[in-house]
């Protein structure tokens, strides 16, 4: 498990954020102790230079919260090695909010060193809206979509959210739905975004999952007449499913969802979203055949959508009473993320469907333990009420 970890530190420093947030989930989930942590940084520590090794320690002790150490660990990599990028973001962070200006200067330094380093320009762009900068924040989130591998996930909402502020986003487009106050952006703004993300698919998915989450459908559905006229090789079907299904225009959704498996080169991620917008709609078998087809190409590193589309597979058979085959999907949720409350709950539903009222008890004193949020606990205590 620490191993992981280490694994998704060593991606964070390739510029693979996604693949760190796996392993920093695996880690966290299965628990793993400090002296497995000890042995597995004992094991690597040969295969890294030492500044890089130092790196790797002080950004685990980051992560972890123990910020002291972490600082200790990071000056160390850099009286090792005077260039390293990493350590010189890391160093960085501990300026948030506390001196802007510190904070901008490491963030730059690593990326003088580093130019594709995403999490360097995320944080040069903070630095930079601490400092009421915010045309200059906006321009380094736009390098950073050009430069980096993959993007820090959070760098389209604060595209986003720095464009409607003022300063860069002159004239408001709404489209044919209201948006978000306060993120309204210009033509201007729009076509810019769009130009810079429309050659790589996965800037462009990121950027229209961002208008999605953030109820952007206007701007989401500019985007994708765009991409049309263009002929810009995206998915651009499922993207309308999704608009249809957020906007209860469920009539249209099965049709919009059926042509993007049939006809689009979807990822994982994007079957899985269309089998939970038809778990919301009720609709089990198609839930079932949309989240198997996400987890057959489900890579073996992505254990948060392993242990996610298992336990939703397990959920959607115990609501179509197939008890056992719930059983099976959600225990191999379980084995991946074993403190998963969510799991324990629906195994907990397929053992009441089974009548076995003992293993049920278990389940749902499993799902209170690891999940004990009031609105989670209402809910699990309905359940052993239904046992009584």
């Amino acid at each position: 498990n620490a191993y992981l970890l280490i694994n998704g530190v060593l991606y964070s420093m390739l510029g693979d954020i996604r693949r760190f947030n796996v392993g920093q989930f695996r880690y966290s989930v299965t628990g793993a102790e400090a002296d497995d942590l000890d042995a597995v940084l004992s094991e690597v520590e040969s295969k890294f230079s030492s500044g890089n090794t130092e790196a790797v320690i002080g950004i685990l002790y980051w992560e972890s919260g123990e910020r002291e150490k972490a600082v200790a660990c990071l000056e160390k990599a850099l009286t090792l090695d005077p260039k390293n990028a990493y350590a010189l973001n890391y160093l960085g962070m501990q300026f948030y909010e506390k001196d802007n200006q510190k904070y901008l200067e490491y963030s730059q330094k690593a990326l003088r060193q580093k130019k594709d380093y995403s999490e360097a320009y995320h944080n040069a762009a903070a630095a930079l809206m601490g400092l009421g900068k915010t045309e200059e924040a906006y321009r380094t989130l736009l390098t950073s979509l050009k430069e980096s591998k993959l993007p820090h996930p959070n760098t389209y909402h604060n595209l986003i959210g720095v464009a409607g502020k003022g300063g860069v986003a002159i004239k408001s487009r709404r489209g044919a739905f209201t948006i978000e106050e306060g993120n309204e952006l210009s033509d201007q703004t729009l076509d810019e975004l769009y130009d810079a993300t429309k050659k790589r698919m996965e800037l462009f998915c990121g950027i229209m999952d961002c208008f999605l989450q953030r109820a952007m459908y206007g701007e989401a559905q500019y985007f994708l007449e765009k991409a049309k006229a263009e002929k810009i090789k995206t998915p651009i079907t499922f993207y309308y499913a999704n608009i249809v299904y957020m906007t209860n225009d469920d009539a249209d959704y099965d049709g919009y969802a059926q042509r993007a498996i049939r006809d689009e080169n979807l990822d994982y991620q994007q079957l899985y979203t269309l089998g939970t917008n038809y778990f919301g709609l009720n609709d089990m078998e198609e839930t079932i055949a949309a989240l198997k087809k996400s987890l057959e190409c489900v890579p073996s590193y992505d254990a948060i959508y392993q242990m996610q589309i298992n336990s939703d597979l397990g959920s959607a058979y115990v609501s179509s009473k197939e008890y056992d085959q719930g059983i099976m999907y959600i225990a191999k949720a379980l084995e991946i993320a074993p403190n998963d409350g969510i799991s324990h709950l629906n195994l907990g539903r397929a053992y009441v469907g089974k009548g076995d009222v003992d293993k049920a008890l278990s389940s749902f004193q499993d799902a209170l333990k690891h999940s004990p949020s009031e609105e989670f606990t209402t809910y699990v205590n309905k359940q052993l009420e239904s046992l009584e």
